[in-house]
This record gives structure tokens, C-alpha cells and sequence, in this order.
């Protein structure tokens, strides 16, 4: 291997890290690998159960390597085992020649005994480990030395960890985006999520069919716009609370200098009954904000129809309301209209009066819209 000192070759290196957008050229790469080292690279994938898969290499010849890893003895155990369970990454576990090639192996075993080997972990996690292995055969084991096969093998070894690591952290992230939208999807109250200048970054299905329908929030080229007139102020407030993380004041001064970044609005929209709009500012923490992560606004809608018919038999056990009564407060909330509430009950106007006078004393509240705010609070239990 009198090449032995020879520089890496760089568009190697560069074809390892393109492994991260293309994991199934890593075939490709092991085979390249081999050529240059002059030997055979083998890149082996465990899982758990410390089994090998065929993930990055023929399973067969997978399978032999194993077999003869699991027969050296190391201290505390096997190979393998020492490998898989103790070596640090880039750990480098060498195995020269123990059988003259000059001539023949006898059996199996004896003839990965005529190679050289060159092993260390690349990459570790809970989930699986991967071993990169050079193995070198006859004439070039006359001249191998450890030395030289590590020289060799590191630079490319290194490239491999960092593609592999990069590569899992993709994947990982892949996964979690994807729980993220289904979290989303099925979610069924109305959540807009935007940056500090209003830029509509994230939308529930519900919230989708709100900004198209305009009556209190629109999407105006990509930017969130109030329609309501109760909501651009608050909405314009929090625009300038988080305008204000950007100067350079301490962040307890800004929190007591700025208006709450909290905002809570109680709407009524005729013929579609209450919604409750709440606002929140949210600013990253600064020991874990990275280089250019933003701030934004979470707003949250839910209409009155969110409130679960449960609550009925909750105001009763909480506040001693009657059935009769707790229906009413219900209803009421729900559609906003007293002469709505009295077609659906089928009750009078002074029935209504008599239950409210009740309500109002049992609940402490004194109005129809402070009960209805009352309801949409507790309706988050349900």
C-alpha cells in the first residue's frame, strides 16, 4: 500500500456528504471507497438487538464479517460486542494477517484470517450503530501497517460521521414535522401562527376556513389583517411589542415598558354567536434563540360552538345551577341571541329573565357577555 500517504481525494469526500440528500448512493460510495483504499469497505447497520441489516451493504458478506467478529476475543467479551457496546466513535479496531498467504485457506474462517481488517463505529444511537470496516487482502496485506490503514481510512471515516449524523438529524426532523401537521390537522379549533411582521407561517384547517371567509381575520398577500375593528388594535399592539425585542433593551425592561403581550377578546357576530380571540407574543428565550430565530404571534379563535354540551353538567356540579338553568347559559353563550335561545328552549321571555337573574347570582357574573366569557374559560376543560 506504498500510497499509503497519498491526501484523501476530495471529490470522494464530497460525494460522502451528498449522501445526505441521496442516502441510497451510499453503495455506490463503499464501493468507491474500496477502490481507493484498495481493498473492500463495508458500511454495517445495527439495530437494537445488535442485529446487522442490509441497509448499506450485501447482507451475505454482512453476515460473514459478523460471524467473524463474534469469534475474536477481546477483553471483556467479543469483538463485536466491543464494538457495538464500548468503543467511542472513530474508535479504530485493527486485525492484521494471522495466516502465511502463501497459501491457501482451509475454511472459511481461515480465510478472513488471511485479511486485514480495519474497524470503527462512524455513528451511535439509541436506535442503531454503524460500523465502518476496510478490509484488505492479499498482495496489499504484505505491506499494511496500522499506521498506514488508519492514515488512510480517518479522513474518510470522519466524512462518513458527519454525513451519517446530518443524515439522522434529518430524518428525525422529517419524523417530527410530520407528527407536527397531523397534530395540526386534526386539530379543530382555529390557530394562526405569525412572524413579528405578521406573515402568516402556520394555519389549522379551521383557521384556513376563517381567513377565507374574512369576517374577522383575512390573509392579505401572505400577511394576517384584521377585519374586526376590536381586533387590529391588539393585534397592531403586539406588532410593536415584538418590534421592540429587536432594540436594545434588556428584555425585564421591554416585558415592563411594553404593553402585556397577552391579548383576550370576547367578539359577538350576528347569526354565528360569540368568539373568543386570544393573542400572545411569544419571544424566544435568549440563551436558546440561534442566529436569526424570529418571534411571533399566536392567534387562537374559537367560536361558540366549541363549547362542548359537557359544560351543562359541570356548571351544575360547580356552581349548583339547575338543569333548566345550566341549558340556558348554555345555549345562550352558544348562539349570542336571546330570541334564538327562547325558540330553541321553547320558553318565555321572563321564564329566560328569572333563570338569567339566577345564573348571573350563582356564577357571579352580570351580564350575558360576561357569562358567555365565563363558558368559553371553562370550555378549554372539555
Amino acid at each position: 500500500m506504498s500510497g499509503s500517504t497519498r491526501q484523501p481525494d476530495y471529490r470522494l469526500l464530497e460525494r460522502i456528504h451528498e449522501c445526505v440528500e441521496a442516502p441510497s448512493a451510499w453503495n455506490d460510495v463503499s464501493e468507491a471507497l474500496g477502490r481507493d483504499l484498495g481493498g473492500r469497505v463495508l458500511l454495517i447497520e445495527f439495530g437494537p438487538d445488535h442485529k446487522p441489516s442490509g441497509v448499506h451493504a450485501d447482507i451475505n458478506e454482512v453476515n460473514c464479517l459478523v460471524y467473524w467478529l463474534n469469534g475474536l476475543q477481546v477483553e471483556g467479551g467479543n469483538a463485536l460486542h466491543f464494538l457495538l457496546d464500548h468503543a467511542d466513535v472513530h474508535y479504530p479496531y485493527w486485525k492484521a494477517t494471522e495466516v502465511s498467504s502463501s497459501r491457501p485457506p482451509v475454511d472459511a474462517l481461515e480465510d478472513w484470517a488471511t485479511r486485514s481488517l480495519l474497524i470503527t463505529p462512524v455513528f451511535k444511537s439509541q436506535e442503531k450503530v454503524i460500523l465502518l470496516a476496510a478490509i484488505w487482502e492479499a498482495p496489499e496485506t504484505d505491506t499494511l501497517t496500522f499506521d498506514s490503514a488508519l492514515t488512510r481510512l480517518r479522513p474518510y471515516a470522519r466524512a462518513l460521521s458527519r454525513s451519517l449524523t446530518v443524515c439522522d438529524k434529518l430524518h428525525a426532523a422529517t419524523r417530527d414535522l410530520a407528527a407536527y401537521r397531523s397534530m395540526l390537522t386534526h386539530q379543530k379549533h382555529a390557530a394562526i401562527l405569525v412572524d413579528e411582521t405578521l406573515r402568516i407561517l402556520v394555519t389549522t384547517p379551521a383557521a384556513t376556513a376563517l381567513l377565507q371567509k374574512g369576517d374577522l381575520f383575512r390573509s392579505d398577500n401572505g400577511e394576517l389583517a384584521a377585519v374586526h375593528p376590536s381586533l387590529e388594535p391588539p393585534l397592531a399592539s403586539l406588532k410593536r411589542f415584538l418590534a421592540g425585542i429587536r432594540r436594545p433593551l434588556s428584555r425585564k425592561l421591554l416585558m415592563a415598558a411594553v404593553t402585556d403581550p397577552e391579548k383576550s377578546i370576547l367578539l359577538s357576530q350576528p347569526e354565528e354567536g360569540y368568539f373568543h380571540v386570544h393573542m400572545q407574543g411569544i419571544v424566544e428565550e435568549e440563551r436558546k434563540a440561534a442566529p436569526g430565530t424570529g418571534n411571533y404571534i399566536l392567534v387562537e379563535i374559537r367560536s361558540s360552538s366549541s363549547i362542548e354540551p359537557q359544560i351543562r353538567e359541570f356548571l351544575q356540579t360547580r356552581f349548583g345551577l339547575s338543569q333548566s338553568e345550566a341549558r340556558l347559559a348554555h345555549d345562550l353563550s352558544v348562539s349570542a341571541s336571546l330570541s334564538a335561545t327562547l325558540d330553541n328552549l321553547s320558553i318565555t321571555r321572563n321564564t329566560a329573565k328569572t333563570h338569567l337573574r339566577r345564573i348571573y347570582e350563582k356564577t357571579d357574573t352580570q351580564s350575558q357577555l360576561e357569562l358567555a366569557r365565563l363558558l368559553h374559560r371553562l370550555g378549554g376543560l372539555f
